[in-house]
């Protein structure tokens, strides 16, 4: 039998990379928290606490711009006087990406809710 003839396994794995979610777990689990509506980086930060991921605040800003680079989730600053101290606090929303590429990594997993809440971690 000759080697040409044979079709090496990356190669087969390779055309099926259109199914393969573009979001990695931790993308996924943030999209999944802005579902029903806005939040702050603090409390996207507790909730991935409690879901089990560790993560440094610097790691944790890191994560969110990779996603609001490539426009899953947008993030705004909003200002606010606490005590007579001027203080910005960064809140993001889903975009209409972030919907679409969550729903394509449930279509990579069928059997699990992908707005359940950690189904795809």
């Amino acid at each position: 039998m000759d080697n040409s003839e044979i079709t090496p396994p990356y190669l087969a794995f390779q055309e099926k990379a259109d199914a393969i979610p573009d979001l990695t777990h931790l993308q996924a689990l943030v999209i999944q928290l802005l579902v029903d509506a806005d939040r702050r980086g603090r409390d996207l930060r507790d909730d991935l606490r409690r879901e089990g991921v560790k993560m440094s605040g610097p790691a944790f800003y890191e994560l969110m711009a990779r996603i609001e680079e490539r426009k899953l989730v947008a993030g705004r600053y909003v200002v606010k006087v606490v005590d007579g101290h001027t203080i910005k606090e960064r809140w993001y929303h889903m975009e209409k990406r972030g919907l679409k590429a969550l729903a394509r990594c449930a279509t990579f997993m069928p059997g699990h809710d992908a707005f359940s809440g950690r189904a795809l971690i």
